[in-house]
């Protein structure tokens, strides 16, 4: 701890690190109060409490829209098809945007500090994987899972704890221009294979462009080094992908063949998309406009009662079309906000939970939240900091070492 704070890393930081580390044991009850990971938020929370001895918050676009999100998702609790649930889903979205405000945009975080964190969200996912290998469980048709005390961890979900590590190791090969950097990555590209989540891989891939693109536009000209890496990444994935596929158990490998997908398309997620769309065209103008109230759509979907698998169409069945408007509002200026820092880790694994969105119902996942966590305390850093002649300024690959 002495040596952090030599180098300029607070309590508060080193708090808010751990509980990035811990992501994964989202989902792993404890004492009958809810997750482990439930219970560490109160370390950087406290902290910042405490130590500030204030409450002070800096209000910007981004602060004033999640706000607007809290209150409009309240509002829905007077209307809601089903209170109960409402209020339940309610609690926990509010717990974590508070969290995301608390440490977001009411503490004062140095450059080295962000390093710092950004550190503890790859580690986050290298301890997601070394957990998942050794409490496996392949018993969904011989997909990769983690099982902890009969608590299940979602394939598709436990994906999203590795998305920050994938980029870690994959801007830092960039950066030393060291193909051999790439194998971190190219591992964490077989966790998902093995994890069966195509999902997941359909993220990765949005990654992977992000920061080739950004690379590229952020650069004043587009080095031979730079193209020779892209394209010995794009042969390698195309050389090794049926290879790769072969050492997976034949359940899981043929998800990613043509045949499956063209027989299967997205696992009954479209009649889903179809019977909820069609659900909220017939509905009356005031559900139109706002919805059968938050959390109700497994309540409302008398199709399956599952969820709506895509966040979209979750919050435009939720919260109607004026929720709609709000929740895509707070997207846009989260993902304006981290392409404005320059920062291609914020960036990237925005984009990559931006697409997991589309296939999964998102609503309280720890590192969507987290990650919009970084984009303010990047952001507020930036901003008040004034890192323009620094030598980290273009944090896309300086400052993630």
């Amino acid at each position: 701890m002495k040596g952090l704070q030599k180098k300029g890393i607070s309590i508060v930081t080193v708090c808010l690190g751990v509980y990035f580390m811990l992501m994964v044991f989202d989902s792993i009850p404890m004492f009958g109060i809810g997750s482990i990971l439930r219970i560490m938020i109160i370390l950087p929370v406290g902290a910042i409490l405490l130590i500030k001895l204030r409450s002070d918050l800096e209000i910007n676009v981004q602060i004033l829209l999640i706000l607007l999100y809290v209150f409009m998702l309240a509002c829905s609790y007077l209307y809601s098809i089903n209170r109960d649930e409402t209020f339940k889903q309610f609690l926990r979205v509010l717990l974590n945007i508070a969290v995301v405000i608390c440490a977001g945009g009411m503490y004062d975080y140095s450059p080295e500090e962000i390093d710092f964190l950004k550190k503890c969200l790859a580690a986050g996912g290298i301890i997601t994987i070394v957990i998942t290998l050794y409490l496996s469980d392949y018993s969904a048709a011989g997909r990769l899972t983690l099982s902890i005390n009969g608590a299940v961890q979602d394939q598709n979900y436990l994906n999203g704890y590795v998305f920050f590590t994938y980029i870690y190791f994959l801007t830092l090969a960039i950066r030393k221009k060291n193909l051999l950097m790439i194998l971190p990555s190219g591992a964490i590209i077989l966790f998902s294979l093995m994890t069966g989540s195509r999902g997941a891989l359909l993220a990765l891939a949005g990654i992977s462009v992000t920061i080739v693109f950004c690379g590229l536009m952020r650069g004043k000209r587009i080095s031979f080094s730079m193209v020779v890496m892209i394209v010995s990444g794009v042969l390698f994935i195309v050389l090794l992908y049926k290879p790769v596929l072969s050492l997976l158990p034949e359940g899981v490998a043929e998800r990613y063949t043509t045949e499956y997908i063209a027989e299967n398309g997205s696992t009954g997620r479209s009649e889903i998309w179809g019977y909820l769309l069609e659900r909220f065209a017939n509905s009356s103008v005031f559900r139109v406009l706002f919805g059968y109230g938050f959390g109700t759509v497994a309540y409302l979907n008398e199709y399956n009662h599952l969820v709506a698998h895509n966040l979209w169409i979750e919050h435009l069945l939720a919260v109607g079309i004026i929720g709609e408007i709000v929740f895509v509002m707070m997207q846009a200026a989260y993902i304006r906000a981290a392409w404005k820092t320059n920062d291609i880790f914020v960036l990237s694994s925005y984009v990559g939970y931006l697409i997991m969105m589309i296939s999964l119902s998102l609503l309280c996942y720890k590192p969507i939240w987290n990650c919009m966590m970084m984009i303010l305390i990047v952001s507020r850093t930036y901003q008040t900091q004034k890192l323009e002649n620094q030598e980290g300024v273009n944090y896309g690959f300086k400052a993630i070492g």
